[in-house]
């Protein structure tokens, strides 16, 4: 009997030093840092729309990419051409898809905000994935205004 009373006294000992240990390992408190991805902020100029808009909603398989079912490409190094002052399927007299310093009166402008003279919400850009942000439309937006340049 002594041996067994000295092994639960020296277990309970153990357990009594190991809740200690970890109270006083725990006396500080360690800030928890959560790695927090910023946001993408969007520079209204061409390079930043592409890789960050173009190059991740439209120039994908099957879309806005050489051979693809859209009617012009959106890949990197083809993009300005096939936008900037080049005619677009929308309004009377015809819009252009891009009209420098116009945005309201450009057709990727009003496609990606599902204006009506380029078929409304229902027709809105990107298909099948949702509207842009605000931040996303609005960097179009000011690209265009400020002169869609190849930048």
């Amino acid at each position: 009997m002594p041996m067994q009373s000295f092994k639960k006294r020296a277990g309970g000992a153990l357990l009594l030093f190991g809740l200690i240990c970890c109270l006083v390992a725990c006396d500080k408190q360690t800030p928890i840092s959560l790695q927090q991805t910023p946001p993408v902020v969007i520079q209204p100029t061409l390079s930043s729309i592409q890789a960050n808009i173009f190059a991740l909603k439209c120039a994908v398989a099957g879309c806005h990419v050489t051979g693809g079912i859209a009617p012009m490409s959106l890949e990197s190094g083809n993009a300005f051409n096939t936008l900037v002052n080049a005619a677009s399927n929308y309004g009377t007299p015809r819009l252009l898809r891009v009209k420098p310093n116009d945005a309201a009166n450009s057709a990727l402008y009003l496609k990606i905000i599902g204006d009506a003279q380029t078929g409304g919400a229902q027709a809105r850009m990107p298909l099948g994935i949702g509207p842009m942000s605000s931040a996303e439309v609005s960097a179009i937006q000011m690209w265009i205004n400020n002169g869609a340049a190849d930048n």
